[in-house]
């Protein structure tokens, strides 16, 4: 698929998947250029990264508003990902008691 990008430029969006991009530059990308199909791997990429990689640059991309959106849904994540690993623990905590 070709996309127009700037001013008389055309790439196909196959080859600027070669490219070395960060999520954030890929959803910029996507969104300046109309690539639907970066959107969904870039938000999922950068929700389950831990916010601490994402550069100064990768900020400035995203804006405020973008990236506390991401910081929230991060957070709600790994506060869900807790309560299973404790749930679990629990239950296998029970499982060893009544086996033994």
């Amino acid at each position: 698929m070709w996309h127009c990008i700037g001013k008389g430029w055309f790439a196909d969006v196959d080859h600027l998947n070669e490219l070395d991009l960060s999520p954030a530059h890929k959803l910029e990308l996507a969104c300046m250029y109309t690539i639907p199909q970066w959107v969904a791997p870039a938000i999922c990429t950068l929700i389950l990264s831990p916010l601490s990689i994402i550069s100064k640059d990768d900020t400035h991309r995203l804006g405020l508003w973008v990236y506390s959106i991401n910081a929230k849904a991060h957070e709600v994540i790994v506060e869900a990902i807790l309560i299973y690993v404790e749930e679990l623990l629990l239950q296998l905590t029970c499982w060893v008691e009544c086996t033994t």
